[in-house]
C-alpha cells in the first residue's frame, strides 16, 4: 500500500484531482504514523488539509462552503494529536482554528467588494474576471504557484484591500496565527480554545507569553455537559445534583489548565456541546 501510494502521489495528474489527492495524502500519513514517523505523518496530513482548504476556497455557495469540511475532520483530528505529542504547542492552536473551518469569516469575506478589479503583480497588472473574494482567492493561489520560489511578498496590490482579505494566503480570509494573536493579548488576558476530536478533547491556552495545549481522553464529557444543562434547567434538580455534575465538567474543561489561567481575563472559544 505504501509503495502504491508513493507512486500515485508521484503522478502529476493525481494533484489535479482534489478528492483523490487529499485521500492519498491522508492514507500515506496514516502509514507514516503507524511506522512511527511522526514528522512525516504531520507533513502528509498538513498537505491533505491544504488540498481540502483549496477545494473549499473554490466553492462559491456560502452554505456549501461551511458544510464542506463537516465530514472531512479526520486529517485535522490526526494532526492536532500528533502536534501535541511532538510538543508543537502553537501549531495545535492553529490547526484547531483550521479544523473549525472559519465559517464566520468566510461569510464576512463573502460580503466584501472591491473598488478596482486590478492586481499589481511583479511589475505588471492582472485584471480579475470576477472580483468576489472567493474568486480572488483562486487567482492569488494560482499566481503563487507560478512563482519560482524564494522569500518576500508574493504580490503587491495596487488598490487598497479591505482587512478581511490577506493577499499572502491562498484562501483570502485574514486570520492570525497563534504567535500573531499572542502579540495582541494584554498581560492579564488568555484565550482558551476547545476542540472535541475523535476520542479526545484538546484544550489550547494562548497568552502573550506562551501557548499551552492539553489533550486528554474525551471519555464522557459530552454526556456530562448535556447532563449539567438538563439539571440546571430543571426546577426538580437539587443543588447537590447540580454541584456533582458541575464538578465533573469542571474536572474535564478547567482543571487541566487551571494553573495557566488563574487570575487572567478569559476568552473562551467553545466547540460542539
Amino acid at each position: 500500500a505504501k509503495a502504491n501510494l508513493d507512486r500515485l502521489l508521484f503522478i502529476r495528474e493525481t494533484s489535479q484531482n482534489g478528492e483523490i489527492y487529499w485521500n492519498a495524502l491522508f492514507d500515506r500519513g496514516t502509514i507514516a504514523a503507524q511506522e512511527g514517523d511522526r514528522a512525516g505523518a504531520i507533513e502528509y496530513f498538513r498537505r491533505a488539509i491544504e488540498v481540502l482548504e483549496e477545494q473549499r476556497s473554490s466553492i462559491s455557495n456560502e452554505t456549501s462552503k461551511i458544510g464542506f469540511l463537516r465530514d472531512k475532520q479526520e486529517p485535522f483530528d490526526r494532526i492536532i494529536r500528533l502536534l501535541y505529542d511532538a510538543e508543537r504547542q502553537g501549531e495545535v492552536f492553529d490547526f484547531i482554528e483550521r479544523a473549525k473551518s472559519r465559517a464566520m469569516l468566510d461569510l464576512l469575506a463573502g460580503k466584501v467588494t472591491f473598488n478596482e478589479p486590478t492586481l499589481s503583480f511583479e511589475g505588471g497588472k492582472t485584471p480579475f474576471a470576477d472580483v468576489r473574494p472567493d474568486r480572488m482567492q483562486i487567482e492569488v493561489s494560482a499566481l503563487r504557484r507560478m512563482r519560482s520560489g524564494g522569500p518576500g511578498p508574493v504580490a503587491k496590490f495596487g488598490v487598497a484591500l479591505p482587512t478581511a482579505v490577506d493577499p499572502e494566503t491562498d484562501f483570502g480570509v485574514l486570520t492570525l496565527s497563534a504567535k500573531e494573536l499572542a502579540q495582541t493579548q494584554k498581560a492579564d488576558g488568555a484565550i482558551v480554545q476547545y476542540y472535541l476530536g475523535s476520542g479526545y478533547l484538546a484544550i489550547s491556552v494562548l497568552t502573550r507569553e506562551r501557548q499551552v495545549a492539553v489533550v486528554q481522553p474525551s471519555r464522557a464529557i459530552v454526556e456530562d455537559v448535556e447532563s449539567m444543562y438538563k439539571l440546571v434547567s430543571s426546577y426538580k434538580s437539587t443543588p447537590k445534583d447540580i454541584a456533582e455534575a458541575s464538578a465533573r465538567v469542571y474536572a474535564a474543561l478547567i482543571a487541566p489548565i487551571e494553573q495557566h489561567i488563574r487570575g487572567k481575563q478569559l476568552t473562551f472559544v467553545p466547540h460542539g456541546p
